[in-house]
């Protein structure tokens, strides 16, 4: 399968046209902005339109995690490790993988500290929205905090 450009898909979409695909490059030109971003902030798209074309590029599930079973001992597990820096949230895990959900597919520094911290399971991705990435980073933290509330409770 050829690889596609975000911009191409999202044209191809019907979503932005291709003059406001080449506004975008412009200005992308001029400064280190994601593409994607620079079109939600000319409000072109949606941020769930661009995580639908990253989707398509990447070949990464995009998911809600409102409408998913979180593993929530599992994001408590790593929650210092992946969850704390905000930008991914292990919710689930089989013999194999886990499964993350993040914001960001390019994000190589972030990913590779999370591959580290899994292993010998691989990673596998799934692409989320900002907000709810936020929302549920938020309820770890909270589970956490009680987790560690019962541990000193309990000595």
């Amino acid at each position: 399968m050829a690889y596609k450009k975000v911009g191409e898909i999202l044209v191809a979409r019907g979503l932005i046209s291709e003059v406001q695909l080449n506004e975008a490059l412009l200005i992308q030109a001029g400064s280190k902005e994601y593409l994607g971003a620079i079109l939600i902030k000319k409000r072109f798209i949606k941020e769930d339109d661009l995580l639908k074309a990253l989707s398509e590029q990447f070949n990464i599930p995009f998911i809600s995690l409102k409408k998913e079973k979180i593993d929530w001992e599992l994001s408590v597990k790593y929650f210092a490790v992946i969850s704390a820096s905000g930008k991914a949230l292990p919710i689930f895990q089989d013999d194999q993988n886990v499964i993350v959900a993040v914001r960001d597919p390019l994000d190589k520094i972030s990913l590779s500290n999370i591959e580290q911290s899994i292993r010998p399971k691989r990673l596998r991705l799934v692409l989320v929205l900002e907000s709810e990435l936020q929302e549920f980073i938020q309820e770890c933290k909270s589970r956490a905090r009680g987790t560690l509330k019962q541990l000193l409770d309990s000595e």
